[in-house]
């Protein structure tokens, strides 16, 4: 396997990282057919990692094989002595990084998240609420 080029894009945003996932559409049957919607908590969920990303867009979508680093970290309960510790509670993992796919594919930082193949991904609870994501670009085989 050839090494990751140099070119990274890494950005780490400060706010209330959502708990609301891309699993809670809602499902509604309008004449016999089911209409999947997005409930208003989801829509502004979305809405603010939108917002957070937008500085980071990239002018050009990232080109070839990529690998994704992302750091999930809520705000840690008043109980936790710890400043970092792994967060087993909701939201899943997989459901957080679904949505944020979805919405980097969305703002153009790539042209389909199918270009992520090596992905490392953490959730943890934290003295303070972020989200930090790199992205490496032009992986080889």
């Amino acid at each position: 396997m050839k090494k990751l080029n140099d070119k990274k894009l890494a950005r780490t945003f400060y706010f209330n990282v959502p708990t609301t996932t891309a699993q809670q559409h809602k499902v509604s049957v309008v004449h016999g057919r089911p209409i999947f919607y997005d409930p208003p908590k989801l829509k502004e969920a979305k809405m603010l990692i939108k917002c957070m990303l937008a500085a980071a867009i990239p002018k050009q979508p990232i080109e070839g094989a990529l690998q994704l680093n992302v750091v999930w970290a809520f705000q840690r309960p008043k109980t936790q002595k710890s400043l970092v510790e792994y967060r087993v509670a909701r939201p899943d993992l997989d459901n957080l990084q679904k949505a944020l796919k979805d919405i980097m594919t969305e703002l153009g930082f790539w042209h389909d998240d199918a270009q992520v193949v090596i992905e490392h991904t953490t959730k943890v609870n934290a003295e303070r609420s972020y989200l930090h994501i790199e992205i490496w670009g032009e992986v080889g085989v």
